[in-house]
Order: C-alpha cells, then structure tokens, then sequence
C-alpha cells in the first residue's frame, strides 16, 4: 500500500545541518524584497536568535540590494530555529510578493563569512 498522506515539508538543507559534525550557522535567505536595508532587515527578524553577521549585498549605483542575504548564529540550534521560524514567510515592508527561500549556505561561519565579504 503506497503511503498517500502528503509529506511535511522541510526547508531546504535541513537534514544536512542535522547530520553534519561540524556546527551549521550561517543561512542564505533569498526573496528579500530589493527595496530593503540591512537595518530594515534586522528589525524585520528581530532578536529572537542571536546572530553575529548579516549581510545583504547592495547592487552598484543604487539603494536596492539583490534580493539575497547571508546571517550568521552563534549556534546551530539559534539557526535552525530561525529557518523553521521565516523559511516561505513573507517579509511586511513594500508588498513582499515571494515568500522567504532560505538553506544554509555553503560558506559557514562568522570568520569564513568576513573573510569573503
């Protein structure tokens, strides 16, 4: 008999950051709407998780960014929390049409993140 009951649905990378050795903290959220700040995001997510980096690349010449940014968490369990808390969530400001798309990225770490930026 084939299982018919639809399967929850996890955010991308999940089961990765469960079965790694190495601590998983840092998230790449995409779908932020181009008209947001770095300071407009962080007030956005709030301080219910304590994170050390965020970072929201601007595109040159202009105020919008390229609807991706990358945020660090001084603890997996800080980061998993955050993902299940706004992954497919939609941001309030400017009419945000696309829901939150957020994993953890392939670069992780504060140090690793600031050594790239």
């Amino acid at each position: 008999v084939k299982d018919t009951k639809p399967k929850a649905e996890r955010p991308a990378g999940m089961l990765d950051a469960n079965a790694s050795a190495k601590p998983m903290t840092t998230l790449m959220i995409r779908n932020v709407p181009s008209r947001y700040t770095k300071w407009e995001l962080a007030g956005e997510f709030g301080c219910e998780e304590v994170w050390d980096f965020l970072y929201l690349p601007g595109v040159c010449g202009s105020k919008a960014n390229h609807s991706y940014a990358f945020v660090n968490f001084t603890t997996q369990a800080g980061a998993v929390r955050f993902l299940e808390r706004w992954h497919k969530k939609r941001l309030s400001r400017y009419s945000a049409q696309k829901p939150l798309n957020i994993c953890f990225a392939t670069t992780q770490g504060f140090r690793a993140n600031v050594d790239l930026v």
